[in-house]
């Protein structure tokens, strides 16, 4: 029988009757308050770098495992991940997000000041040797400050903006939650929501799949004119507050808070679109094993073959083991430790939400991991990919490369250490399949990185032309807006593609788009990670570079870090390193398909 494995949140607090939360919101509260009392209105730690150190270390201190409340903030979170319909709880934590929400804003002042130091003083400040441990937080402090409001706009955003915007994509995404349509789900015809209707795409029924994309499609024509309104109100907010805060493109504020920069993220979109002959042959490839001479828009992830499936938590535990064990002794243990000191929740029940997730906090609080392991091939991957993000915290966290402040990374270089794992996991699995599980297994595989990489960029271009668009004529139909949304998905999808009919509402439920430009992380991650395994592959012992990686958080710029790992991230050779990688896989698969007379 297997074991339960869910998590241990005692090591947070022992229940919402536990004392030490209201102890601990007010010692949240003393202590943010007496910072804001000793530095606020003071100069001296402007002008000499001793004093900043002091404050600095004051902050760094703060920031390791009280913040404004965070302990109390993570232990609410994880607890509502787990038991969903608790009313309770959820009131609990809107009382407490008051609270930090007031907490954060007696900080603000701080890292303002620091963004109003004359520049001549700055470089000073970046050369003491009395601030060398905190130079990559303060040049990337000053570097942001160029686009800093004043204190209280900035403090009247942190209470206006989820109106102006949050709220616009929480209307539609209750709008589309609360909708449902009946359709044939394999074995007679049923009432589904609208977020299930999504997961029926991937069937390997097309009947089943026509019906779906048929759903959704009445249900988006439905709420397409208020997405409309909804989509409009936050890039017209979003283009407002980047000229006010003096960016120079629309998307440059999202670069620069994934510290990446934009030659970066162009290159890597260029070579991608330069590319997109790769996703065309493997939709060819698909299309010729299915049969088909052309596919919707909505048909795009019919599935092929069969996939093997069973495994239980025990068997992917142990191919998750041996994948680590391959790549460097330690992996294998810290699995291990998460597993026996209740770090993963595995298997879903009631009151449970869906899906995955690794979460963390500040540099002093666990990690915890969430799956809801089923048994799929899906799961197995998930897995994998998942325990990447715990162990990435788990490096920042023991590798002594992070302090409070630089602990954590940005999506793309979170994405990096788990994306990693992906490839490991699949050689696991395809060890023990039979030939046409292993071409069922590829084609799925080719499939997810197709959209990894290739849609995710044709996405990130369909936003770049939105924005364009929006700014240039005030306000676009949704329409029109599907008519740019079917020129970028059929740029990507190639010639078999059809984007006739409903496929230009894809856009109404995507909700990456409400997000500002979070669609290339993905590309970059994929990449940079297809970019490790190669060097991995090719030389066993730069897994410690790899581990390197996972312990720098955000002590270095992912740019430095990645040049110091033999990775030039403005030359497209890294990108196409990664494409190459791509492009092989399909090459084996073509062979497999060839030699089992299916194409």
């Amino acid at each position: 029988m297997s074991k339960p494995y869910t998590w241990n949140l005692n090591e947070l607090y022992s229940g919402l009757n536990d004392p030490q939360i209201e102890a601990d919101l007010q010692n949240s509260e003393t202590i943010v308050s007496a910072f804001a009392n000793k530095w606020r209105g003071r100069t001296d730690y402007l002008k000499d770098p001793a004093v900043l150190r002091e404050a600095l270390d004051e902050l760094e201190a703060l920031n390791r495992d009280i913040g404004t409340g965070s302990r109390v903030s993570y232990y609410l979170t994880l607890s509502r991940a787990i038991d969903q319909s608790n009313t309770e709880l959820k009131g609990f934590e809107a009382v407490v997000e008051e609270r930090m929400t007031n907490l954060a804003s007696k900080k603000t002042f701080f890292g303002l000041s620091l963004g109003k130091i004359d520049p001549d003083v700055q470089q000073t400040m970046l050369e003491s040797e009395e601030l060398a441990p905190y130079r990559v937080w303060l040049k990337r402090r000053f570097e942001h400050a160029v686009h800093d409001f004043s204190e209280e706009t900035e403090n009247v955003l942190r209470h206006i903006l989820p109106q102006a915007s949050s709220a616009w994509e929480s209307m539609v995404e209750e709008l589309l939650s609360e909708s449902s349509a009946r359709v044939f789900t394999g074995k007679k015809k049923e009432l589904v929501p609208f977020n299930g209707l999504a997961n029926l795409l991937s069937s390997s029924n097309l009947r089943v799949i026509d019906e779906a994309g048929a759903g959704m499609a009445r249900v988006m024509k439905k709420v397409a004119p208020i997405a409309e309104r909804e989509i409009n109100a936050i890039v017209t907010t979003n283009i407002r507050l980047n000229k006010l805060s003096k960016y120079d493109r629309v998307d440059a504020a999202s670069f620069q808070g994934n510290d990446l920069d934009a030659d970066v993220v162009d290159t890597i979109l260029n070579t991608v679109k330069n590319n997109f002959a790769i996703a065309h042959e493997f939709f060819d490839l698909k299309s010729q094993l299915l049969g088909i001479e052309t596919f919707e828009y909505h048909q795009r992830n019919l599935k092929y073959g069969d996939l093997p499936e069973g495994f239980s938590f025990e068997q992917t535990s142990d191919m998750i083991r041996e994948m680590l064990a391959k790549l460097h002794p330690n992996f294998v243990v810290e699995f291990d430790r998460a597993l026996a000191d209740g770090h993963i929740d595995v298997f879903p029940r009631l009151g449970k939400r869906g899906g995955a997730a690794c979460w963390h906090q500040l540099i002093g609080h666990p990690t915890y991991l969430m799956l809801n392991h089923t048994g799929s091939l899906d799961d197995v991957q998930t897995g994998a990919h998942e325990f990447g993000h715990y162990l990435n915290n788990l490096h920042m966290q023991s590798g002594g490369l992070c302090d409070s402040l630089t602990f954590g990374a940005t999506t793309p270089m979170a994405e990096v250490a788990s994306m990693f794992f992906e490839k490991y996991i699949l050689d696991a699995v395809l060890k023990q399949a039979n030939d046409e599980e292993r071409l069922a297994i590829l084609v799925g595989y080719l499939q997810d990185e197709v959209a990894s990489i290739f849609r995710q960029s044709a996405a990130t271009l369909f936003e770049q032309e939105l924005y364009a668009q929006v700014e240039a004529e005030g306000y676009l139909s949704y329409k029109d807006i599907g008519q740019l949304f079917n020129k970028h998905m059929s740029a990507y999808l190639g010639p078999r593609a059809s984007m006739a009919g409903d496929a230009h509402l894809g856009w109404v439920y995507w909700g990456h788009f409400r997000a500002e430009f979070y669609n290339y992380g993905y590309v970059f991650a994929m990449l940079v990670a297809k970019a490790l395994q190669t060097r991995v592959d090719a030389d066993p012992q730069y897994i410690d570079e790899f581990r390197r990686l996972l312990s720098t958080g955000m002590s270095q710029t992912s740019r430095d870090l990645l040049n110091s790992m033999g990775l030039d991230v403005s030359n497209e050779s890294v990108w196409l390193m990664g494409l190459d990688q791509l492009s092989d896989v399909l090459e084996e698969t073509k062979q497999l398909a060839k030699k089992l007379g299916k194409i």
